[in-house]
């Protein structure tokens, strides 16, 4: 994974953690997007993450977990159709000598 800042049009919720850590939440504009965590490290690595919804910022729903598990660097993805108002992320777990994790989402 490299550690240059997301494509234009992926948005990142949560950047290089090195320790479980919990994104901004962040405006969400649309119906569908996707969500991608990418972990990357020498040797094993392993990450999960969660991305949670809301229509008022203040009561969260769980959209998907991500969960990722390689050698040097692994990813996974979540994708869905839902017109939340607001969206983020949290890296729940990350091990791996110098492993970092980011989450980034998008609109589709």
């Amino acid at each position: 994974m490299s550690q240059d800042k997301p494509a234009p049009d992926r948005k990142a919720l949560v950047s290089s953690a090195t320790a479980p850590a919990t994104g901004a939440t962040a405006a969400r504009n649309g119906n569908q997007w996707s969500y991608h965590l990418a972990v990357a490290g020498t040797g094993a690595v392993t990450a999960t993450g969660t991305v949670e919804v809301s229509n008022d910022g203040t009561y969260w729903v769980t959209f998907g977990t991500l969960s990722a598990t390689g050698t040097t660097s692994a990813s996974d993805s979540v994708v869905g159709t839902a017109p939340w108002a607001y969206h983020r992320a949290r890296i729940d777990t990350i091990s791996g000598t110098g492993a970092l994790a980011t989450i980034t989402a998008a609109g589709v």
